[in-house]
């Protein structure tokens, strides 16, 4: 976990000692051959703790992560993420982005970043705030931050190379693309 971001519960990955706990599924509806790909027990500090089943695709990548907001946890199982209010798990969102291969921490801002194959989408306490349109076709080479953007470049196979991208952080537009001069 990130210790930027507090949370107000504690997991536990260890599901012997599930016994007895409020057995939840996070599963995403619109997503087809999914498997449980993480489980956790989560212990919020103001309610009843339970045993979350999280299922994923078969690849992609899998992490829990806090945001800024102290009950709300965010799960990523094989590729498909899940934003989870700890004291009422039933209420959770599925993050429409897919399948997110890659998460980035921006402390100061409060932010996690997530990254697809294609798009790049923000979190900020809660919710997703943006998801860019498709930039990349396959893939980035590089995805990082700047204190006011997202830096990406990815091959651009209509321009017969490398671009780099310049993503505002407030509203995810895409304030520059520019084709690497190499």
């Amino acid at each position: 976990m990130n210790p930027a971001f507090r949370a107000a519960y504690t997991l536990d990955a260890h599901p012997e000692q599930a016994m007895g706990l409020e057995i939840i599924r996070f599963s995403d509806p619109d997503a087809t051959e999914t498997a449980p790909a993480l489980v956790s027990i989560v212990r919020p500090a103001e309610s009843q703790p339970w045993y979350g089943e999280f299922f994923g695709m078969r690849t992609g990548l899998t992490r829990l992560a806090p945001t800024t907001n102290p009950h709300v946890l965010f799960a990523v199982a094989s590729g498909i993420g899940y934003l989870v209010p700890v004291d009422e798990p039933d209420s959770y969102t599925v993050v429409s982005l897919k399948p997110i291969i890659e998460i980035q921490v921006a402390e100061q801002e409060g932010l996690l970043i997530c990254v697809s194959l294609t798009n790049i989408a923000l979190i900020d306490a809660a919710r997703v705030r943006w998801t860019t349109h498709r930039l990349a076709h396959d893939g980035f080479a590089e995805v990082r931050l700047t204190q006011s953007a997202v830096i990406a470049r990815y091959y651009d196979p209509a321009q017969s190379g490398y671009v780099t991208a310049v993503v505002d952080l407030r509203d995810g537009s895409v304030l520059s693309e520019v084709l690497d001069d190499w």
